[in-house]
């Protein structure tokens, strides 16, 4: 009896499998950084998004109002999470507030997903896990970043994973990236930057896995690389 195209499929997945890890596809993503909120930061070579551009981070915060996602040293620029409905934007030193009213809320003590673009007519949105927070503003002006985990004297509490940047508005690949709540690979899509934040990683350093601005970890050790992922 002749085999179901289907059947042959199935069985070509499970011989694969046993040839990969014993039977067991290894999971994409094993390792996140912590950052205690105190001194702890990663430094990288300034990027310069001038025009339309997207930022992704994947974190995990254990306090808000003080975490600072990403910034740049001189304050001008930055991601703030001020609190569970409330996010803010610095871009060259103008400030945009961002407020949720619709209950889509930063969840602390669990994995977020934060989805920054601006694209044409310098519209900025913000989306969380998936989804819109708040309303869009029009934000002009370079967004200049060269940290993650603090802007100054302020310092971001808790886990961030898999950080990319593009000089690119990447709405229609919101999907993609979120994943429905899982971090996958993203090399197809190009980013200017992409930090895995731990995985292939050599303390001190945060690779680049798109590029060459490589980063490096600051107050930090080999055991701020964790297994607590997004799954």
């Amino acid at each position: 009896m002749a085999l179901k195209t289907s059947n042959i499929n199935r069985l070509f997945r499970v011989k694969s499998n046993l040839l990969t890890n014993g039977g067991v596809t290894p999971p994409f993503n094993t390792l996140s950084t912590s950052f205690d909120g105190i001194d702890e930061q990663i430094d990288f070579t300034q990027v310069d998004l001038t025009s339309s551009f997207t930022t992704s981070f994947w974190f995990k915060p254990i306090n808000l109002g003080a975490s600072f996602l990403v910034g740049r040293s001189t304050n001008s620029d930055y991601v703030w999470l001020r609190s569970g409905n409330q996010i803010r934007i610095r871009i060259n030193f103008s400030t945009y507030t961002f407020v949720e009213i619709l209950g889509n809320n930063i969840n602390t003590g669990a994995w977020n997903h934060l989805f920054i673009v601006r694209g044409s007519g310098n519209n900025l949105t913000l989306y969380l896990n998936g989804a819109t927070f708040s309303t869009s503003q029009i934000a002009s002006g370079n967004h200049r970043l060269t940290q993650i985990g603090g802007v100054g004297t302020s310092f971001y509490d808790g886990n961030v994973d898999e950080v990319a940047f593009w000089d690119s508005d990447q709405s229609l690949n919101l999907n993609a990236v979120y994943n429905s709540g899982m971090p996958n690979d993203i090399s197809s899509l190009s980013p200017l930057l992409w930090y895995r934040m731990g995985d292939s990683d050599v303390y001190p350093t945060i690779s680049d896995n798109a590029g060459s601005n490589d980063a490096t970890m600051q107050n930090m050790s080999a055991s701020n690389f964790v297994t607590d992922v997004p799954i």
